[in-house]
């Protein structure tokens, strides 16, 4: 019976390890996405507007109540999502570090958008879900 009892403590330990281990890894391949999104949304702006898109994805984050990566990977919400140079403007070695510490701290940063959903560049149409302007930064405005 003490064998029996070592084993089943033995194969627990393992089990309860290794799902930490996956759960780990899910959570960072699903950083390194929202990072790649921020990246293809806004990596030619800047950090300053890098971390507005992250600020939109943290507030909708806190109005739907749904992670960074559901949020960023919801149909139709973000452009850089299906953008088909995602992966090619990653490699960009500033872009990435900057997209990575802003997914990775999300929660964290101070929201430079003032509670934006949306942003749009200059030269991209008003819409309707464009309501309350909260901010313009360069050439982007942020809305609620």
């Amino acid at each position: 019976m003490n064998g029996t009892i070592k084993m089943v403590i033995t194969y627990s330990a393992i089990f309860i390890v290794l799902f930490l281990l996956a759960e780990y890894a899910k959570k960072k391949i699903q950083t390194v996405e929202v990072a790649k999104v921020i990246c293809a949304e806004m990596c030619s702006e800047g950090s300053l507007l890098m971390q507005g898109v992250a600020n939109t994805i943290n507030n909708r984050m806190n109005v739907y109540d749904k992670s960074a990566y559901e949020i960023v990977t919801k149909k139709n919400q973000y452009y850089g999502y299906t953008n088909k140079n995602k992966n090619k403007i990653f490699k960009n070695i500033e872009c990435r570090k900057t997209a990575l510490y802003l997914a990775t701290n999300i929660e964290q940063l101070t929201d430079i958008t003032h509670g934006a959903l949306y942003f749009r560049l200059d030269n991209e149409s008003v819409r309707a879900w464009h309501k309350e302007l909260t901010v313009k930064i360069k050439n982007v405005s942020f809305y609620k």
